[in-house]
């Protein structure tokens, strides 16, 4: 069956739905139920992630909106294999199913989600129509294969996306008077009884006045949590069965780059590989593996990271550089770093010791003298392999770190009007023909005016794959083409500074992520 619960912080909401999860986990085995425990609030949950409770399929004690609706499309295929094996096993639900075909394991699903409504805090955005229409497929849909949601909210969302007139089954603690009476009625038209702490309307039938019932809610504290984790824990151990992989989503966990989880076919080396994958970071979507684009050699194919704190922006380009790298057999890639980087910035010390361990040539240009001379070099080597097809095309990647405070790029302004420096057009020319003959430009700059320097026309179009961080509106339509980048920071999250999107011209993709660290 379906619930939704409400009340407001105090009220006993989050005491109830600990109560629930630990009732279930002492009635049925892992055998008998998996759960899914999403909060959207960051404060719940969390015992359950550290206590591995052997129920639990996902664990999110700080889930996002992107996180959540991956959830409801792994239940929509979940429940449309269940349904795909009662009509093959000719029964119409699954208690039938476990009856006709005993060796079957399937489990029911137990689906709390605390502050649902986050789900649909942007009106009728992609997330908040996707989340309604699959809450209403499942509800609808697979319930009778043993997919049940609790949908529980401090407030419920102002706009209609709740499916009320399909959940039968309504908790109701301290609220709201509107919204009690949205979910309730009652006989005299009395509204919301007084409730103490603990106490809920508990109705059944859709809300209906004759089903109400006031029940005094069972205490669970922390402490009795912490016990009952570790009680499961020992009784488990006395059992074997086949556990699926817990999966926990803490927002303010980074990932490692050194642990990312790369696609098969991206872990072969070769002296030139024809697909370069190059990896950002974890997907905020449930996902098997890190977020990447593949370089090949084809005009356009480079990488802008622009927006956000320039410290993380520096650090996704770093890494993009060692990923690129990590395609190559030994000595066989080359590295060309134009740094518009203070000094005193620390990064340096990593990229000097990246230079000094990594089996590849690695230039660092600096000064003036420096970058002119390189972009030259980089110019002249484009121009011969476009000419001359038999020379030697290695991949060579140029990356470039605060690209707006690269001073060769200025604007030449001795004569009378202010013209394109020499190493700006070099600059331009290498964005503009080096994909397709193995030079690939990773550039990070903190906006577009600081990438605009190098040409009368913006090479923007000459980057199929853009990392957006936080920016403004206007600047995240032309980064990946909707506003999305301008909410990424939220004030009482800090773990929202580490988010970007990614955008991949290529395959028309643009996934949310956070950056290794």
């Amino acid at each position: 069956n379906t619930a939704v619960v409400i009340g407001i912080p105090g009220s006993g909401k989050s005491v109830f739905l600990h109560s629930l999860i630990c009732n279930a986990a002492i009635k049925y085995s892992p055998d008998e139920l998996r759960m899914y425990l999403i909060d959207f609030s960051g404060v719940e949950f969390n015992s359950y992630a550290l206590g591995k409770l052997p129920h639990a399929r996902v664990i999110a004690p700080e889930a996002e909106r992107e996180f959540g609706l991956s959830i409801l499309n792994e239940l929509v295929e979940e429940g449309s294999r269940r349904m795909a094996l009662c009509r093959e096993h000719n029964v119409s639900n699954i208690v039938d199913l476990k009856r006709v075909a005993p060796g079957i394991k399937i489990p029911r699903l137990l689906v709390i989600i605390d502050e649902f409504q986050k789900l649909f805090e942007v009106d009728n955005d992609p997330i908040a129509k996707e989340a309604n229409s699959k809450i209403h497929i499942i509800i609808q849909e697979f319930r009778k294969f043993g997919i049940n949601l609790v949908l529980a909210t401090q407030k419920l969302p102002t706009s209609s996306f709740l499916p009320r007139d399909l959940i039968a089954n309504r908790v109701v603690f301290k609220s709201a008077p509107n919204d009690f009476d949205s979910l309730i009625s009652s006989e005299d038209r009395s509204g919301m009884p007084r409730l103490r702490t603990g106490q809920c309307v508990y109705n059944s039938e859709s809300g209906a006045a004759y089903a109400n019932e006031i029940v005094q809610g069972f205490f669970t504290s922390k402490s009795d949590l912490d016990k009952l984790m570790s009680k499961i824990r020992d009784f488990e151990s006395g059992f074997s069965y086949e556990r699926e992989p817990l999966k926990v989503f803490r927002s303010g966990d980074l990932p490692v780059f050194e642990e990312r989880r790369q696609e098969e076919h991206h872990k072969s080396v070769a002296p030139i590989p024809y697909i370069v994958p190059v990896y950002f970071g974890e997907s905020i979507a449930v996902s098997d593996f890190d977020v990447y684009v593949e370089l090949v050699k084809e005009n356009a194919n480079n990488i802008l990271i622009t927006g956000g704190e320039a410290d993380i922006a520096r650090n996704i380009a770093f890494n993009a550089m060692r990923s690129a790298v990590a395609s190559h057999a030994d000595d066989t890639a080359k590295i060309v770093v134009i740094n518009g980087m203070r000094v005193d910035n620390s990064l340096n010390v990593k990229i000097i010791e990246f230079a000094n361990s990594a089996p590849c040539d690695f230039t660092i240009a600096s000064s003036n003298k420096d970058v002119e001379d390189v972009l030259k070099v980089l110019r002249e080597e484009i121009d011969l392999r476009r000419s001359d097809e038999t020379v030697p095309q290695q991949h060579i990647y140029v990356t470039c770190f605060d690209f707006q405070s690269i001073r060769a790029l200025d604007k030449d302004t001795s004569g009378s009007m202010p013209k394109l420096s020499t190493a700006a057009k070099d600059m331009d020319h290498i964005i503009r023909n080096g994909a397709s003959v193995g030079v690939f430009v990773i550039a990070q700059t903190d906006t577009l005016d600081g990438l605009n320097r190098v040409s009368n026309s913006s090479p923007l179009s000459m980057f199929n794959f853009r990392i957006a961080l936080q920016m403004s509106e206007d600047m995240s339509y032309k980064i990946v083409g909707n506003p999305l980048a301008n909410k990424l920071f939220v004030f009482n999250r800090p773990s929202s500074r580490f988010r970007g999107y990614v955008r991949d011209n290529a395959r028309n993709l643009t996934v949310k992520f956070k950056p290794y660290k």
